[in-house]
């Protein structure tokens, strides 16, 4: 689910799971259906965001796709 703060504007898209690749395609879509430039992402940091809470290091690694 993606809400514009300003709007409150909503779209929504429901997947099977909760990866990379079904995150991607939904930013895919939602940049395609949104009528306003997306400045600013907010996520709850979950892995198919981010693989900071997964390193050893707690650092971003660059590798995952959101980083890229």
């Amino acid at each position: 689910m993606a809400i514009d703060r300003a709007t409150r504007w909503v779209y929504v898209c429901s997947y099977a799971n909760q990866s990379q690749t079904s995150s991607t395609d939904f930013l895919r879509r939602l940049h395609t259906a949104a009528p306003m430039r997306i400045e600013k992402l907010l996520t709850d940091n979950g892995s198919q965001f981010t693989d900071r809470f997964t390193a050893q290091d707690r650092k971003p690694t660059g590798e995952h796709v959101f980083d890229r």
